[in-house]
């Protein structure tokens, strides 16, 4: 799953697994198996909703999310409360990331 946003990326694997049967029934138009009960579409459509749940949720602030913030939520990975501290120096200037940082 991919999510651009804001000129951001963020991207995870799916435990959806295809065999070689719902890969011949699989339409490219609406990204879905041509079975209408299928459990592969099942999850995909919970996916779906979750995202939309989230941007309908969030309409006011969503500029302030990062896309591996949407990408967790949807994906029901929980949220780190806890980084290690990651320094980037650009241009003479450190930058760190957000969140509350313990030193290594």
């Amino acid at each position: 799953m991919k999510i651009y946003f804001n000129r951001c990326k963020s991207e995870a694997c799916l435990n959806i697994e295809l065999n070689e049967n719902d890969i011949s029934r699989w339409d490219p138009k609406t990204m879905r198996l041509q079975e209408r009960n299928s459990a592969i579409n099942n999850d995909l459509n919970r996916l779906k909703y979750k995202l939309n749940d989230f941007i309908l949720t969030h309409q006011a602030d969503l500029l302030r999310f990062l896309p591996e913030t949407i990408n967790n939520f949807v994906l029901g990975i929980e949220e780190k409360t806890e980084i290690g501290l990651l320094c980037i120096c650009k241009e003479g200037r450190l930058l760190v990331p957000s969140g509350i940082l313990r030193p290594e």
